[in-house]
C-alpha cells in the first residue's frame, strides 16, 4: 500500500490546481452533499465576533440574503482589484491562501473565520486589493455582499447608532458561544467563563467514517461538542449509535485517563472542540466555576466507579473523591515513547503514575533495574511528601501513558483538603511501606513485621496479632538523623523496610569508618523498653528510608491483656526498673567482664556495640559455627540467664548478668565455637554485641593489650591455675607456650613488627598496680611487651566455681 499524506496532495494542488479539472463536477457532487448538511447560516453568522453586538433580527435578515457558495482547488473567491469586491466572506469549510496586489503570498485563511479583500461597512481589510484562492479541494463560502449589508444596517439603524465600526480592522474570529452555553456541562457556569471557552474552542467539520476520536488514543484531551450530524461509538467489538451532544467531557475534566469508546462520524459532522488546556486556562482566570465543574464530575466519577474507573494512584483509595478529581485536573498525562528526553526532566521533580505500559527504575550508576512499573504502580511518591526525587532514571519497555504529579500541582490541590491532609499524607506513607514491605516478600500490617524485631518475636501469637495494627509507616529524607547520641529515648523502636542508615562514631578513626545496615534492621527497642535511658548511637539515613515505629504506650496496652507475656518479660522489666547507667556503652563498661579494663581500649570495642534480645531457648552461638577475626562478634551478657551447652547438648555452665561469651571465636583463636550459648527456658535476655569489626579496629590502636589479652586466654587454656608460684617449671613452661603461641597469632595479622620480644616476669611491688587491682594478693604474672615503652599487665588467674577461670588485666 502506497500511503499518499493528506498535506503531501494538497501541497501539490497549491502549485497545479489544473489537476482537478477532470474531476470538478465530482468535487462539485460532494460540496452540494456537504452543503446541506452545513449548519443554518443564521447561526454561522451568529458565531461571528463582528456580529456579536447586533441585533438578532438584524443577524437573521443577513442570514436570510446573503449566499452560501461552493468553490473547488484554484479558483478564486475574492478579488480585491474588482468592483463590488468590498463584501464580508465566512469560510465554513477548507482552506484558502491570500495573495497581495503583487500576487505574493499574503496569509492563509483557515476554516470559520471571517475575512474581507477590501474595505468594507463591517471593517478594513488585513491586506487590501488582495486574492484569495482556494487551497483545498473544496471550500464552502458564505457571501454578506455590500449591499445586503448597508441595506440591513440602514433598516434596524435608522434611528440609532449601529455597533459596526468602519474603522476598525475587520474582526475575523469566529465565536462558539452559544454552543458551549448550550451543553448541559456548562449550565451553570459564568458568561465570562463560557466566553473563554468559546474563543478557544475551534470548530471542525468530520466526513462519514472520520474518527473523532480513539479508545484509549492520545489526544489533546477536547470535548466535542456536536453541531450537527450523527455519530457511532464502537467499543469491546460493538457499534452503536449516541444520540449525546457533548462526548468526551470526562477526558477534559480529568475524571478519567482514556477514552472509553472510539467514536466515528456516522454523517457529515460539525463540532466545536474545546481542548483540555483551553479549559485549565479558563478555570485558573475563574476559579469560582470549580464548585460547577467539580459536582458534574464527582457524579460522573460516582457513574464511572460503578463500571471500573481504571488506573488511579494507588495512594488515593481512601481520598475524597474531589482531591482524586483535582489531581486528574491539574496533573500532566501523556503518551511516551522510549528515550523520550522530557521523562528524565519530569523524574527530577514530579511523582509518577503508570497509567498503561511497563517501565523500570534504574540505578543510573550501575544500570541494575530496582522496580518494574506496570499499569496503577507509581513512583517518586515521597515529592508529594515535600522529599526529593530518589536519582534514579525511568525507562519504557514501551509506549507508556505516565501521569507525573509536580510538587506544585500537589501542594494546590492539597491545599484544598485542610482537615484531610494529615489522613491523604498517611496513606502516602502507608502506600509506600506496602511497596517496601513487598520487596522484602512481607505485607504491611502482617505479623511477620512484627516478628522481624527480636524483641517481639518471642511473644505469644495473639498479642502478635494485636501489635500488627500498632505501627505506623514514616519516609525520612537521606542524611537525617533518626535517633541521636545522648538525647532521651522517645519510647519508640524503629523496623528499616527500605533504604539503608548508617551508625558513624569515629571515636578512634576520626569518622572514616562507619557502619551500615540495610532493610530489615531493627533499632531503638532497649531505650523503647526503658532499658537505656539515653541512645547509646547517633543512627542517620544514608538513602531515602522507609520505616515502621511502634511506640511503648501500644505496646503496653497489647501486653495488659497478655499476662504471661509479661511473665517472659520480667528479666527485661527488672532491668529496666534497676538500671542506673544510661547508655548500652556505659553498662558494657561497668559490666563484670569490663570493669577493670583500659578505659580507652574498652571505649574502641564499644564502637557500633548494639543491643541483642533473644527469647527463651533462642540460640545466640550455635556450637560448631565458624570463627573469624574481624567479623565474629562476642556479647555481654545484660539481662537474664544464658545456658552454655555442649555440642550434645550438655549443659556445662550458666552465665549471669556481667558475664562475657564468645570472645575466644572473636579473637580468632578458635576456627569454630566450641559450645552453644542459648537464653534460659525462664524467659528473655538482653545482651549486648560487640562487633567483630569493632575488636579487631580496637586491638590494631591497643596492640599490647591485644597481646597480653590473647597471652592470657592462653595461659587460661593451658590450665594455669590460681596461687601457682611464678618460679614453678610447670608454670614457666606454660608461660612460655603461651607467649610463643600469641607471637604466632600476631605474626599471622602483620603486627609482630610493632612487638618486642615478650618476658614473664615476677609480680612487681604492689604500688605500681594496686591502684586499679581488684585482687586479694599478689599472685599472678606480669607480661612485658614493647622495647621501647615497656607497659606491664598483671594478669590474675583465679579459679572459679565449677572448675572456670577468670582472668583480670591491669
Amino acid at each position: 500500500i502506497l500511503r499518499i499524506p493528506a498535506a503531501g496532495i494538497l501541497s501539490v494542488l497549491r502549485r497545479y490546481p489544473g489537476m482537478l479539472d477532470g474531476i470538478e463536477g465530482r468535487l462539485k457532487e460532494a460540496g452540494s452533499f456537504l452543503q446541506m448538511r452545513l449548519p443554518m447560516r443564521n447561526e454561522a453568522l451568529h458565531c461571528l465576533e463582528v456580529f456579536e453586538e447586533c441585533e438578532y433580527a438584524f443577524r437573521n435578515e443577513l442570514a436570510a440574503n446573503c449566499k452560501r457558495q461552493l468553490f473547488v482547488c484554484g479558483q478564486v473567491v475574492a478579488d480585491g482589484s474588482t468592483k463590488n469586491s468590498d463584501n464580508v466572506y465566512l469560510l465554513e469549510f477548507g482552506k484558502c491562501s491570500i495573495l497581495d496586489s503583487f500576487g505574493k503570498p499574503a496569509g492563509e485563511v483557515s476554516a470559520s473565520a471571517c475575512f474581507a479583500v477590501n474595505d468594507t461597512l463591517a471593517g478594513r481589510a488585513k491586506v487590501p486589493g488582495s486574492t484569495v484562492r482556494v487551497l483545498t479541494p473544496i471550500a464552502m463560502v458564505i457571501v454578506v455582499t455590500a449591499k445586503v449589508l448597508k441595506e440591513a444596517l440602514e433598516r434596524h439603524y435608522e434611528r440609532k447608532q449601529h455597533p459596526l465600526d468602519a474603522g476598525r480592522m475587520l474582526n475575523p474570529v469566529y465565536k462558539l458561544d452559544h454552543i458551549v452555553a448550550s451543553a448541559a456541562i456548562f449550565s451553570k457556569c459564568s458568561r465570562e467563563f463560557i466566553q473563554d471557552l468559546g474563543r478557544g474552542a475551534e470548530a471542525k467539520c468530520y466526513i462519514p467514517g472520520q474518527t473523532l476520536c480513539v479508545k484509549a488514543g492520545q489526544d489533546v484531551s477536547q470535548t466535542f461538542l456536536l453541531r450537527n450530524g450523527t455519530i457511532i461509538l464502537e467499543k469491546d467489538g460493538r457499534r452503536e449509535q449516541d444520540e449525546r451532544n457533548v462526548i468526551g467531557e470526562m477526558v477534559m475534566l480529568g475524571a478519567t485517563h482514556h477514552r472509553p469508546a472510539t467514536v466515528r462520524a456516522q454523517t457529515v459532522c460539525f463540532t466545536a472542540e474545546i481542548p483540555r488546556a483551553v479549559f485549565l486556562e479558563a478555570v485558573q482566570r475563574h476559579p469560582d466555576e470549580r464548585k460547577h465543574l467539580e459536582a458534574y464530575a464527582l457524579q460522573s466519577i460516582a457513574n464511572f466507579e460503578k463500571e471500573g474507573a481504571g488506573v488511579t494512584w494507588p495512594m488515593l483509595g481512601q481520598a475524597p473523591p474531589r482531591l482524586g478529581y483535582l489531581m486528574n485536573l491539574f496533573a500532566g498525562r501523556k503518551v511516551y515513547e522510549p528515550g523520550d528526553p522530557e521523562i528524565k526532566k519530569l523524574m527530577a521533580i514530579s511523582a509518577v503514575l503508570c497509567v498503561e505500559g511497563q517501565a523500570n527504575i534504574v540505578d543510573r550508576e550501575t544500570n541494575e533495574t530496582l522496580e518494574v512499573l506496570s499499569a496503577g504502580d507509581c513512583y517518586n511518591e515521597q515529592i508529594l511528601l515535600g522529599l526529593q526525587a530518589t536519582g534514579k532514571e525511568l525507562k519504557l519497555n514501551n509506549l507508556c501513558e505516565l501521569q507525573f504529579v509536580s510538587l506544585a500541582i500537589w501542594d494546590k490541590v492539597i491545599s484544598d483538603f485542610p482537615k484531610d491532609q494529615e489522613k491523604v499524607f498517611t496513606c502516602i506513607r502507608e502506600n509506600m511501606g506496602g511497596k517496601a514491605a513487598r520487596k522484602l516478600g512481607l505485607s504491611l500490617g502482617s505479623a511477620d513485621i512484627v516478628r522481624l524485631s527480636p524483641f517481639l518475636r518471642t511473644l505469644s501469637d495473639p498479642a502478635v496479632e494485636e501489635l500488627r495494627h500498632c505501627f505506623e509507616s514514616h519516609v525520612i529524607r537521606p542524611e537525617t538523623k533518626i535517633v541521636v547520641k545522648g538525647d532521651r529515648g522517645l519510647a519508640v523502636m524503629y523496623i528499616l523496610l527500605s533504604g539503608s542508615v548508617y551508625v558513624d562514631e569515629g571515636l578512634h578513626t576520626k569518622g572514616k569508618r562507619r557502619v551500615e545496615y540495610g532493610a530489615g534492621k531493627v533499632f531503638g527497642e532497649a531505650e523503647m523498653f526503658g532499658v537505656h535511658k539515653v541512645y547509646h548511637s547517633t543512627v542517620y539515613a544514608s538513602t531515602l528510608c522507609v520505616f515502621q515505629s511502634l511506640t511503648i504506650n501500644d505496646l503496653w496496652r497489647v501486653l495488659s491483656n497478655h499476662q504471661q507475656d509479661i511473665d517472659l518479660l520480667e528479666p527485661l522489666i527488672q532491668e529496666a526498673t534497676r538500671q542506673e547507667s544510661e547508655r548500652l556503652d556505659e553498662r558494657i563498661q561497668s559490666s563484670k567482664a569490663f570493669a577493670n579494663a583500659n578505659g580507652g581500649f574498652v571505649a574502641a570495642i564499644l564502637e557500633h556495640a548494639e543491643d541483642a534480645f533473644f527469647g527463651p531457648g533462642e540460640v545466640v552461638i550455635q556450637c560448631g559455627d565458624p570463627c573469624l577475626y574481624g567479623q565474629s562478634d562476642m556479647f555481654v551478657l545484660l539481662a537474664g540467664e544464658c545456658v552454655v551447652e555442649t555440642d550434645l547438648g550438655v549443659e556445662q555452665a550458666r552465665l549471669k548478668p556481667g558475664e562475657a561469651f564468645g570472645e575466644a571465636g572473636a579473637l580468632g583463636l578458635e576456627p569454630l565455637r566450641r559450645a552453644t550459648v542459648r537464653a534460659s527456658s525462664s524467659g528473655c535476655i538482653h545482651c549486648g554485641r560487640l562487633r567483630g569489626a569493632s575488636l579487631e579496629e580496637a586491638f590494631k590502636t591497643f596492640m599490647e593489650a591485644e597481646f597480653a589479652a590473647v597471652t592470657c586466654l592462653i595461659l587460661l587454656t593451658l590450665g594455669v591455675a590460681e596461687g601457682t608460684p611464678p618460679d614453678d617449671a610447670c608454670v614457666a613452661s606454660s608461660c612460655k607456650e603461651a607467649t610463643s603461641t600469641a607471637g604466632r597469632l600476631f605474626q599471622k595479622r602483620a603486627l609482630q613488627s610493632s612487638l618486642g620480644q615478650l618476658q614473664v616476669k615476677p609480680p612487681v611491688e604492689p604500688t605500681f598496680w594496686d591502684k586499679n587491682a581488684k585482687c586479694k594478693d599478689n599472685r599472678g604474672y606480669c607480661v612485658e611487651a614493647g622495647p621501647s615503652k615497656p607497659v606491664y599487665f598483671f594478669l590474675h588467674v583465679a579459679k572459679a566455681a565449677g572448675g572456670s577461670f577468670d582472668i583480670d588485666v591491669f
